[in-house]
């Protein structure tokens, strides 16, 4: 939808300005100029749409995400008041104006009543309590509690009054937990939340000052079309800085379908590069309850990369993280760090640097068959280069002829807009 939205609105402005342009060529006299109000409101809305998409530029976008929404919103309400106004009063053309404001006005009302359902309102102000805590030093983890089904993958609309900008102000993220089997009425919601600009650095200027707080929070869905893993034998899941809220909660939906035989995986690479250190005091704790219970024939790699050693926070020998060993003794060198767990077949290992990722999915398709899954969730840069290796030979018809996997690949952008 965010590409069909960009595309269609681009390909409005382009006709519009050959429309103009054509106009202008045969000159603006008589009923063409603009003395008339319906050619005065065709030369606003032309602009109006053209400083939009100015402000919809990727570089305006994420050094300026506040600007960027709610000028987007302003221009583009305007467009609609002056077409309103002035084309239906002079041309009589209510037939291409009121259609699309009804599906926008249906749209608004069902999820406002959807919000209205999901946070149980009337129940009172407990039922829209969450629980925000910094993790690491860019990072919240808000917490909520719904009663709600989702899916792995999904994301909602999370606005927090006492925080937005506007009362209405909503931005998604994705769930990075999964409902247990056996919770059957309220379940645990739980965000990831990197901080950048406008709303997330809000966020966390409000955690910084006061700590683990309880605040409203509204949410809105789920929404999303998750991949579905359960017919891969061998799934490789790889993540950059808030992709983790992906990779993450499939996981743990991987290990819990596996559990009860409802996924043929066999052997999954989860993988996640950070830039801070200090993520490694939480991360161990919920990869461990993401393999919790994990059945024998399923081996889980799981491997940290720290991308920087410059500035965030620091991690010392005796801290949880550093020698956290799940269930068996650490062995740790001036790189990283590696455990196996002796109860469960599943490997953590954290260094210093980042992954490479053509070795990885080399060394991994040299020893697999059957269906192989690739999701790759961060920003572009990271999409792209996985992208370039399984357009090698790697993926290629002849090395599935060869008795190699079949590879699919699932991509999660992060990088085209920031707030």
């Amino acid at each position: 939808l965010n590409v069909l939205h960009r595309a269609s609105g681009r390909i409005c402005l382009v006709l519009l300005w050959v429309h103009a342009l054509g106009r202008y060529s045969n000159g603006l006299s008589g009923r063409n100029d603009f003395t008339h109000g319906w050619m005065l409101a065709g030369g606003i809305g032309l602009i109006s749409l053209t400083l939009a998409f100015v402000c919809s530029l990727r570089p305006i976008r994420q050094s300026a995400f506040d600007f960027f929404f709610y000028s987007h919103i302003l221009l583009i309400l305007s467009i609609i008041l002056i077409f309103e106004r002035v084309l239906t009063s002079e041309f009589s053309y209510n037939i291409y104006i009121w259609p699309g404001l009804v599906a926008w006005g249906f749209d608004r009302t069902v999820r406002f009543l959807r919000v209205f359902w999901v946070n149980r309102i009337w129940q009172g102000k407990n039922r829209v309590q969450a629980t925000m805590e910094l993790l690491g030093s860019d990072t919240i983890r808000l917490s909520c509690y719904k009663k709600m089904a989702w899916k792995a993958g999904q994301h909602m609309y999370v606005s927090v009054p006492g925080i937005s900008a506007a009362p209405f102000e909503a931005h998604p993220f994705t769930i990075a937990n999964i409902p247990n089997l056996d919770e059957t009425g309220t379940k645990k919601v739980v965000f990831l939340i990197k901080a950048r600009n406008g709303f997330t650095k809000r966020l966390k200027d409000f955690v910084d000052v006061r700590g683990i707080s309880s605040v409203s929070a509204f949410v809105d869905g789920p929404y999303g079309c998750p991949p579905d893993l359960s017919h891969a034998e061998t799934v490789v899941l790889i993540a950059g800085g808030s992709g983790i809220s992906v990779t993450l909660s499939l996981l743990a939906d991987l290990v819990q379908s596996a559990r009860i035989d409802k996924a043929v995986v066999k052997r999954i690479l989860w993988v996640w590069t950070v830039q801070d250190i200090s993520h490694l005091r939480w991360i161990p704790s919920a990869l461990h309850d993401a393999c919790a219970n994990l059945p024998p024939h399923v081996f889980v790699d799981l491997q940290v990369f720290v991308s920087s050693t410059r500035g965030g926070g620091t991690l010392v020998q005796n801290e949880p993280g550093f020698n956290q060993s799940f269930d068996s003794p650490a062995n740790t060198s001036s790189t990283g760090h590696e455990k196996i767990s002796e109860k469960q077949f599943y490997r953590y290992t954290w260094r210093y640097g980042r992954p490479k990722v053509p070795d990885m999915l080399a060394d991994l398709v040299a020893v697999s068959t059957g269906r192989m899954s690739v999701v790759v969730a961060g920003p572009p840069g990271l999409t792209q280069a996985v992208r370039g290796v399984l357009r090698g030979d790697l993926a290629s018809t002849s090395s599935v002829l060869r008795g190699g996997p079949l590879i699919e690949l699932h991509t999660e952008s992060f990088g085209t807009v920031r707030g």
